[in-house]
């Protein structure tokens, strides 16, 4: 796979970055214009993992996400800050995970964007911050089309409901059938009422878990 990438005539000629990494993230290919703004000469270190290319605000982000996309073996963009011609610069990679003769891989293709808004900025550390968060104490966020009553459900929220992480989250009517009878109404209520008023409220209700007492 290596061999037949290094082939490919786009890393040759390409003034956007590509990367290709192994299942360590390790750098095997950057498209050789990126590879002299980064390094400085045609050649990039042996046994460099991606991270090290990547501003310090975005290493977490940026490794858990990669760990995401391998895990789950799917694909997905991310915006980060590398390091480019001794300058940060933004940049959003779409990376694809590719198996090839049970060898894993990570391609990137990106480009070259603005620097986001501040509140851009805020909103990706603020998402990274609640997904550390979850980790710890063992919470997960839920958040529902107030008028499809489309369900989304984060990593965390899977754990605490005994959910498939692999599988969309069960519809809001399966939930609210493992809530208690009397509490029930009140979230579905709820949901309605933020949506159409757009007033946040802090409600606390018992559900059931593997039709144990709620």
């Amino acid at each position: 796979m290596q061999q037949e990438v290094s082939n490919f005539f786009i890393f040759k000629v390409s003034k956007q970055p590509i990367i290709l990494l192994d299942a360590q993230f390790k750098i095997l290919k950057i498209s050789s214009y990126t590879k002299n703004q980064l390094f400085g000469s045609p050649k990039a270190p042996k046994n460099l993992r991606f991270e090290y290319l990547v501003a310090d605000e975005d290493k977490k982000r940026v490794n858990r996400s990669l760990s995401e996309i391998k895990e789950n073996q799917e694909s997905a963009k991310i915006q980060l800050r590398l390091f480019y011609n001794k300058e940060l610069k933004w940049v959003e990679l779409d990376w694809q995970y590719i198996k090839k003769e049970g060898v894993v891989y990570l391609l990137g293709f990106g480009s070259f964007i603005n620097t986001p808004e501040e509140d851009e900025i805020l909103a990706l550390e603020t998402a990274e911050a609640l997904k550390d968060a979850e980790e710890i104490g063992k919470m997960g966020s839920w958040w529902v089309n107030p008028k499809t009553l489309e369900n989304h459900w984060s990593a965390g929220n899977f754990k605490i409901w005994g959910a498939d992480s692999t599988e969309a989250p069960p519809p809001v009517s399966s939930i609210l059938k493992k809530i208690h009878p009397e509490d029930a109404d009140k979230v579905l209520q709820a949901i309605r009422s933020i949506g159409s008023k757009g007033k946040s409220t802090e409600l606390n209700f018992r559900m059931r878990l593997d039709n144990k007492e709620p």
